[in-house]
C-alpha cells in the first residue's frame, strides 16, 4: 500500500514538473508546419469557462471573431478557444479583449486549442499582420517543395528575409543563430544548420539590417553573432552607440552586448564591470539605477581604449 502511494505521489510530482518546465520555443516556421489552423482574428471577449472540459487547466475562454483564415478551414466566423490562463510555467497563451491576434490552432472534434501555448498567439497591428501574412504564404509555398536541398536553401533565404524585417526579426534569428537566444536552453528540437548555408550576400544583407536598427533589441544578438566577423569594428561601434541610449527595460540583457564588445576591445576593468553587471542583473534587490551606473562606468572605460 505504501509503495502504491509513493508511486502515485511520484507520478503527480513528475507530471507537475513536466508541465512546469518551459516547452521548446516555436519560431514562425515551426508554427506554420505544426499548426492545423492559422487565423487572423479579433478578441471579442474573455470569459471564465463554466462548461466541463477534458482539460481542467483550460479555465478561460477567448471568443474570437475571425477576419481571415490563413491555413486550414474554419467554417464559422466566430469561434471560442479554451486555454489555461492560470498556468505559470510553461507560459500559457495570452489574449487581451479588443485586440487583434494571429493565432495558431489545433482542432479536435469541433474544439479548438492554441498550438504551443504562449508561442501560438501573437498580438499585432494590421501593418505588422501584413508582413506576417506574406511570410506565412511564402513558407506554405516552401513546404510544398519536394527536393530537400532546394527546400533547405529556400528556407534559409526565407529566414534571412524574416531577420531583415524588424517585426519578424526573432522569427529568423532564432533559427539562424539559436545559441544567441537563452531560450535555446529549453529547446528539445533538433535545429537545422541554416547558418552554415548563408552566402556572403545574405550576411551583408543581415549586417545592413542590423546597422540600420535604431533601438536595442534582444533579437539583435542573433544578427550580431551572425555578422560580427564581417566587420567587427562597425558592429562594435553599433553596440556601443545603442548601449549609450539603453532604457530600463533593456538593462537586463545589456551585458550580452558588453560581453560581445569585449571580444573586440577590452581591458581588465571592462571585463570586471561586465562580470559585476552579469551577477547583479537578475538580483531583485538591485535597483535599475545601480545597473545603469555600472553600464555608464563600463562605457567610460571602453572610451579610454
Amino acid at each position: 500500500m505504501k509503495t502504491r502511494l509513493f508511486l502515485l505521489i511520484l507520478l503527480v510530482v513528475v507530471q507537475w514538473y513536466v508541465q512546469a518546465y518551459p516547452i521548446s520555443p516555436r519560431p514562425l516556421r515551426m508554427l506554420i508546419e505544426e499548426s492545423e489552423l492559422i487565423v487572423w482574428a479579433h478578441v471579442r471577449d474573455i470569459r471564465a469557462r463554466t462548461e466541463k472540459g477534458k482539460n481542467g487547466f483550460e479555465n478561460t475562454v477567448a471568443a474570437l471573431t475571425i477576419y481571415e483564415v490563413l491555413q486550414g478551414t474554419v467554417k464559422a466566423s466566430e469561434i471560442e478557444v479554451p486555454y489555461p490562463a492560470g498556468l505559470i510555467c510553461p507560459a500559457p497563451p495570452h489574449f487581451e479583449k479588443d485586440t487583434d491576434v494571429l493565432v495558431f490552432l489545433d482542432q479536435k472534434k469541433g474544439s479548438y486549442s492554441v498550438h504551443a501555448l504562449s508561442y501560438g498567439v501573437k498580438e499585432m497591428k494590421a501593418e505588422e499582420m501584413a508582413i506576417y501574412k506574406t511570410r506565412i504564404a511564402e513558407m506554405q509555398q516552401i513546404m510544398r517543395i519536394e527536393d530537400p536541398d532546394t527546400k533547405f536553401v529556400n528556407t534559409t533565404e526565407w529566414l534571412v528575409t524574416c531577420a531583415e524585417e524588424r517585426v519578424t526579426r526573432h522569427e529568423g534569428t532564432y533559427e539562424l543563430s539559436r545559441g544567441s537566444d537563452f531560450m535555446s536552453y529549453y529547446d528539445q528540437n533538433e535545429g537545422q544548420p541554416f547558418q552554415y548555408a548563408l552566402t556572403d550576400e545574405q550576411r551583408l544583407r543581415l549586417k545592413k539590417a542590423l546597422l540600420s536598427t535604431r533601438e536595442l533589441s534582444y533579437s539583435d544578438l542573433g544578427l550580431i553573432d551572425l555578422v560580427y566577423s564581417t566587420d567587427a569594428e562597425a558592429i562594435c561601434k553599433f553596440m556601443l552607440t545603442r548601449l549609450q541610449a539603453v532604457n530600463e527595460n533593456q538593462l537586463w540583457y545589456a551585458s550580452e552586448f558588453m560581453t560581445r564588445i569585449n571580444l573586440y576591445q577590452s581591458s581588465s576593468q571592462t571585463v570586471e564591470l561586465t562580470k559585476t553587471f552579469e551577477e547583479k542583473r537578475f538580483d531583485s534587490d538591485v535597483k535599475p539605477d545601480r545597473l545603469k551606473t555600472i553600464l555608464e562606468e563600463y562605457l567610460v572605460e571602453v572610451g579610454k581604449l
